[in-house]
């Protein structure tokens, strides 16, 4: 009985070693020939440099905006300088020029017999005027003053009637014949350079203490804008300022009127 039992197990675990054997074969098959293909198909792969995972960015929509404002346009020269109209749009002072101008007296004389045109000058006149070319109504013209005292004629003797009996320039009340315009009359509505235009200058004219209202025909002519020339003319009894005493023998008669004259230039005040 015993020897059967362990007969029996003998073959038991005979069995048993045999199926483990068979199982630990086939493993190694396995694994051999899926092992060997997995050694040749594997790439080595580069380590790579941890990276953070970045969090995924909802993209952004694009926001509408309105359209930018147009930038004011740049001013141009025109706008920020004044034009040369705009400029002479205020009257601007001129000053006659002494050594330019030319203040006369012109007045007929019978001497010795013969018709003589007796003419005394200077340059001696000092005054401004105040031009508006782009309004000429605006002009005005203000006083203008003469030095009697350095009239001349072509005759010494002459000259000293004037001053001393005549003019009386010694006193210095007299020395000065001042014209003060109060009027200007007969402007044109516009004005040309290099284009003259006739005019009236009504004023008061002083000449040895007495004042009487005159008017001067005047011409003038703006040469450019920087100067201006011109002349003014009067023709009067000269019994409504001097008399003349005494005539000297030689002088038969001297006419009633005399003509005052004033050939000017006028230039900027500087």
């Amino acid at each position: 009985m015993h020897k059967r039992t362990d007969e029996g197990e003998f073959n038991v675990r005979k069995y048993l070693a045999g199926t483990v054997m068979a199982t630990l074969l086939a493993l190694l098959v396995v694994t051999g020939c899926s092992g060997g293909a997995a050694v040749e198909n594997v790439v080595p792969q580069q380590s790579l440099p941890d990276e953070q995972p970045t969090e995924a960015v909802a993209p952004v929509e694009p926001v509408p905006t309105e359209a930018p404002a147009e930038a004011p346009a740049s001013p141009t020269v025109e706008e920020v300088l004044p034009t040369t109209e705009a400029a002479a749009a205020e009257p601007v002072a001129f000053a006659i020029v002494p050594e330019e101008s030319v203040a006369r007296f012109v007045i007929q004389e019978v001497l010795a017999g013969v018709d003589t045109t007796v003419v005394g000058v200077t340059n001696a006149v000092e005054g401004q005027l105040y031009p508006n070319f782009v309004d000429p109504a605006q002009t005005t013209v203000g006083a203008i003053r003469v030095d009697l005292s350095t009239l001349q004629t072509d005759n010494g003797f002459r000259n000293r009637a004037l001053r001393d009996a005549i003019l009386q320039t010694a006193n210095p009340e007299y020395q000065y014949a001042t014209f003060t315009p109060t009027a200007l009359n007969g402007l044109p509505e516009s004005i040309t350079l290099g284009q003259p235009f006739d005019f009236e200058i009504t004023g008061d004219l002083l000449i040895r203490g007495v004042t009487r209202p005159v008017t001067f025909l005047a011409t003038a002519m703006p040469v450019s804008e920087t100067r201006i020339e011109g002349r003014a003319s009067l023709t009067i009894p000269y019994t409504e300022f001097v008399t003349i005493p005494r005539l000297p023998p030689q002088v038969a008669s001297v006419d009633e009127n005399v003509t005052l004259e004033l050939d000017f230039v006028a230039v900027p005040v500087q």
